[in-house]
């Protein structure tokens, strides 16, 4: 077993078997950190569907939070420009220098597979706006189709696609 950061427990992730932490009273750190020592998860365990289109968001920017971006922007809303978040990634280099490189997020949240027709636009917007790294979460994972298309966008393009599906999230959680 894997600990589960109740970090993310309180974002909103029911998790399967632990009905009796779903109404747990979170209010303080203290009580936070009390119920995280008890709380050994899998992967399995995490259930996105249980949660809202916004808390993946949410869950999404914690996790870019914990890995080291910068400057992370949360663009809610429907007119959001092709992008729910919005970040720096600094990389000092000794050879060259301090690199600094723009990153555009897109959150799904699907039960199946996620269609062209939900990633089309937000390719449109990233190919206006010029992002370094467009990346693709989604809860769930792309559909074949979504997938082949993006494979045949990404020649040509001076940014960088990437796909992180609801597996590699679920990873990225526990570890």
């Amino acid at each position: 077993n894997i600990i589960f950061t109740l970090r993310t427990f309180v974002l909103g992730v029911t998790l399967v078997g632990y009905p009796a932490f779903a109404g747990a009273n979170t209010e303080t750190l203290e009580e936070i950190d009390s119920l995280e020592e008890h709380m050994l998860f899998k992967e399995e365990d995490i259930q996105f569907e249980r949660i809202t289109p916004r808390k993946f968001e949410e869950l999404c920017f914690d996790i870019l939070l914990r890995m080291g971006y910068q400057s992370l922007i949360w663009r809610q809303g429907g007119a959001d420009q092709g992008r729910d978040i919005e970040g720096k990634f600094i990389v000092n280099n000794q050879l060259v220098g301090t690199i600094e490189e723009r990153w555009f997020f897109e959150c799904k949240h699907y039960t199946n597979g996620v269609p062209v027709e939900q990633i089309s636009t937000k390719i449109a917007w990233a190919d206006a706006e010029g992002p370094n790294h467009f990346v693709l979460f989604t809860s769930s994972y792309l559909s074949n189709s979504s997938r082949q298309w993006l494979e045949k966008m990404q020649k040509g393009r001076p940014y960088k696609i990437h796909i992180i599906e609801g597996k590699i999230i679920k990873h990225l959680i526990v570890n």
